[in-house]
């Protein structure tokens, strides 16, 4: 019976952390296709990825708004991102990197 309980509760543990390991894959394939929309200066992908109310901090450590973001996109010419980190903690995704 405990051999039948600990099994069970590995393959709830397994099933969360493959879950889980999805999500990052997901969010970090949201983060390279907005990256190429920067590129592309593609605003509608763009203003479609983040909410009205997305808080950004940029290259530079300055917090822009959405609003300040889209102002911005058309001078951007390049972006290239790398140790691109996920964590989720309960309902939010904290992505960092390096650009």
């Amino acid at each position: 019976m405990k051999q039948a309980i600990f099994f069970i509760a590995a393959i709830l543990c397994c099933s969360a952390v493959f879950s889980q390991n999805d999500e990052k894959a997901n969010i970090l394939a949201v983060e390279k296709s907005t990256a190429d929309a920067f590129t592309k200066h593609n605003v509608v992908y763009i203003n479609s990825v983040f909410t009205d109310d997305a808080t950004i901090v940029n290259a530079k450590g300055e917090v822009v708004s959405k609003q300040q973001l889209m102002q911005y996109v058309p001078n951007i010419n390049s972006v290239v991102l790398s140790d691109m980190q996920v964590k989720i903690i309960g309902a939010v995704a904290v992505v960092t990197g390096i650009e």
